[in-house]
């Protein structure tokens, strides 16, 4: 073959191995995208399997890419996180972005002084990025060392004074503090150089409510809602100050219109039906107990308090159909044998009770 042959076929192979590199990343990018689908309609199991493929196929791109580790932060596999993130740093030293996962990985699971150790070694490998600072401040706010913590945040300040999430810590720090006085300038000086932050306007609406002036706090959120249309948190703010006052009737009003512009928010109907709960209106309560458990049909909990509520009345042909719906969704739960069982002695059905009995001790016995 000629020296002509021979560059053609190289060029060839080249071209090759270029097509095969952005076919191999269009390959990762997709099962990184399937993966948080999963995840994300609750097939956790799924989205598991799916993540163990992609470390054992993909490994390389993994280690090279955030939002391989931040699925796999979300998915609470924080070894795996760990090991991609040393191996980053071994390979690319100057990536702060391996040390910040490193520092994020022990936050994560609590512990907080070895969080405290790794965001200063952020702080000195990396004195121009602030994350080191902000999230360094809040672990050693979170561990009661707040002289510390506010030391770090001024140096912050100094360092980026243009830095919002600066600022927005030290606001942060005087609610930890529980000095609202002191917390209420802050967040209105935030609000005013950073108007388009929801967080700065439930954060001065929180502690003119800590302070007493709830009324302004109310007016506060009910002026925003028209620049946030889309926020659930100055909706859930005024519901809560409602409720935290004990103004069942207007909390209950409140947490239905949270519902109905959030229906996807467990929050409206969880505290909801705290509130229904405080103002005996079982009928109303049974309601929105029977939207959540069909809206969350994988949430155990509103699935047991529904069945709860018809044992509790005492419902009990009700309930031994809603502890028989309970069994089937969540067979793994004991409440919906023992109940299930209370039930049906109670509504004269002893035969069906000893049966479910029977077979959910052979059953717990075999396991």
């Amino acid at each position: 073959m000629d020296w002509r042959a021979r560059q053609g076929a190289l060029g060839e192979f080249q071209q090759l191995r270029k097509q095969e590199a952005a076919d191999e990343v269009w390959a990762f990018a997709g099962q990184l995208d399937v993966t948080r689908s999963a995840m994300d309609n609750a097939a956790r199991g799924e989205a598991l399997r799916l993540w163990a493929g992609i470390l054992d196929r993909y490994r390389d791109n993994a280690v090279k890419s955030p939002k391989a580790m931040r699925l796999a932060i979300d998915l609470h596999r924080y070894d795996d996180v760990e090991a991609l993130a040393r191996e980053g740093l071994r390979r690319f030293p100057r990536q702060v972005f391996y040390l910040e996962r490193l520092a994020e990985i022990a936050q994560r699971r609590g512990d907080l002084a070895e969080a405290v150790r790794r965001w200063a070694v952020v702080r000195k490998q990396f004195p121009g990025q602030p994350s080191g600072y902000i999230e360094g401040a809040a672990c050693l706010r979170d561990l009661g060392q707040t002289d510390q913590a506010a030391s770090i945040l001024r140096s912050a300040s100094r360092k980026f004074p243009e830095s919002f999430e600066c600022r927005l810590e030290e606001a942060r720090l005087a609610d930890y503090l529980g000095d609202w006085a002191g917390a209420l300038p802050q967040w209105e000086a935030l609000r005013a150089e950073f108007p388009h932050y929801v967080v700065c306007v439930t954060g001065q609406a929180n502690s003119l409510a800590k302070l007493g002036r709830t009324e302004e706090a109310e007016a506060v959120l009910e002026a925003a809602k028209p620049s946030f249309p889309l926020e659930l948190a100055l909706s859930a703010n005024l519901a809560w100050l409602a409720h935290n006052r004990g103004d069942w009737p207007l909390a209950a009003a409140r947490w239905q219109l949270v519902r109905q512009k959030f229906p996807l928010e467990p929050l409206g109907y969880s505290s909801g039906i705290a509130a229904l709960r405080e103002l005996g209106r079982a009928a109303d309560r049974d309601a929105v107990l029977r939207e959540a458990a069909e809206r969350f049909p994988h949430d155990a909990g509103f699935a047991l308090d529904f069945a709860m509520l018809a044992h509790q009345l005492p419902d009990w042909p009700v309930a031994v159909a809603r502890w028989d719906e309970f069994r089937a969704r969540f067979p793994d739960r004991e409440e919906g044998y023992r109940f299930g069982i209370e039930a049906l002695t109670a509504a004269g059905r002893a035969d069906e009770a000893e049966a479910l009995r029977t077979a959910h001790t052979r059953g717990s016995a075999g396991s």
